[in-house]
């Protein structure tokens, strides 16, 4: 039990350093769903919280999402998923040249399809691949202004721009581990205010323990990972690079799954490693819970 001992200390640690978005919008809702293994149940509904923390020059952001999602396995090759996120979020200026801003409401609405490339079954694993494509919806409050003008063109809900997403991920599961690779990335179109959000990239690497309890129906994963994401930086409406946005940050992922009947419970924490010199972006760690029932 050393080893899983080792692991919830450094967890229970983590989720207690400063845990402290440069585009705070209904798009930001993708990486928060990275690192997820894929649903094999006929339905699933999750109830999901997520907190970030964003920091550039003369500000900083607050950022939370409560967010809906559900799955529906149509076929043995087939899911559907649809995301629906809430946000709220403050950005806090530096001095008081500027009053805070605050955002809160409906972010932009996300539906995706998977499809399993193949499935693999031997008799010490099982080895998936899937791929998604799909759409965010420009359902999320945009708030249209200028560049120089007080509220900041960046921080809103929504993109107000019908935007593209793609996923593939691999997973493997063996008798007493699980393993993950996911790359995604979000295709942001112009608006019709003539703003646009710069595109995003994700990768998220994870590998976990599965602990069996004799004579209980629950079961514990403990999983450890890397991540990365990249922000291109937004345009604004005078086809300049919109201050204050883009980077590129990488994160030590640690966390675990508690199984329980129908019910997965996920608490995990990703704490920054590395983080590009000469980026406006500069994210702090994240904090992610996740309850999910499968029927």
């Amino acid at each position: 039990m050393r080893f899983y001992s080792l692991i919830l200390i450094i967890w229970v640690q983590s989720l207690y350093s400063n845990i402290s978005a440069c585009d705070v919008c209904g798009c930001v809702s993708m990486g928060f769903s990275m690192g997820e293994w894929s649903p094999n149940s006929k339905y699933s509904l999750s109830s999901n919280y997520g907190f970030r923390r964003f920091t550039n020059s003369g500000f900083k952001d607050n950022f939370h999402l409560a967010e809906l999602v559900f799955n529906y396995r149509f076929s043995s090759k087939f899911h559907l998923e649809t995301r629906l996120p809430f946000l709220w979020a403050e950005r806090r200026y530096s001095g008081a040249l500027r009053a805070n801003e605050q955002l809160q409401g409906l972010g932009d609405l996300s539906v995706s399809l998977a499809f399993e490339l193949f499935s693999i079954l031997s008799t010490s694993s099982l080895q998936s691949l899937y791929l998604s494509a799909g759409l965010n919806l420009p359902t999320g409050a945009y708030q249209n202004s200028l560049a120089e003008d007080p509220l900041s063109p960046n921080f809103q809900l929504g993109t107000a721009s019908l935007d593209y997403q793609a996923t593939l991920a691999y997973q493997i599961n063996t008798k007493n581990y699980m393993g993950f690779v996911q790359t995604a990335y979000l295709l942001n179109t112009r608006n019709r205010y003539h703003y646009t959000f710069g595109n995003q990239a994700f990768l998220n690497l994870r590998i976990g323990r599965k602990i069996k309890f004799k004579e209980a129906k629950s079961s514990w994963l403990f999983f450890v990972g890397l991540s990365g994401e990249h922000f291109a930086r937004d345009i604004n409406e005078r086809f300049y690079y919109q201050a204050g946005t883009g980077g590129s940050a990488a994160f030590a992922d640690i966390g675990a799954y508690y199984f329980l009947d129908n019910w997965r419970i996920s608490l995990s924490s990703q704490n920054k490693i590395a983080q590009r010199k000469d980026s406006n972006y500069k994210a702090g760690n994240q904090l992610k819970l996740k309850i999910n029932y499968s029927f």
